[in-house]
């Protein structure tokens, strides 16, 4: 069993690799490259559903969606 500062530090990394991946589909967004900024998106959503990244990445990918309509 983790102590809670093992817990409370992975818990903060995981949140940062959310964030970092959130700003590298932004990246990827801002290059037009949309196929890239949407694997990163989908990653923040499937790897770290209880981020709060979560609701900028679903954001992200629907801003896309729209703008391909």
């Amino acid at each position: 069993m983790l102590s809670r500062d093992a817990e409370k530090n992975i818990s903060l990394l995981k949140e940062k690799e959310a964030e970092a991946n959130f700003k590298i589909g932004q990246f990827y967004e801002k290059q037009k490259d949309y196929q890239s900024a949407k694997i990163y998106y989908s990653e923040v959503i499937n790897n770290y559903p209880n981020s709060p990244w979560v609701a900028k990445a679903f954001e992200g990918l629907q801003i896309m969606e729209k703008n391909r309509k």
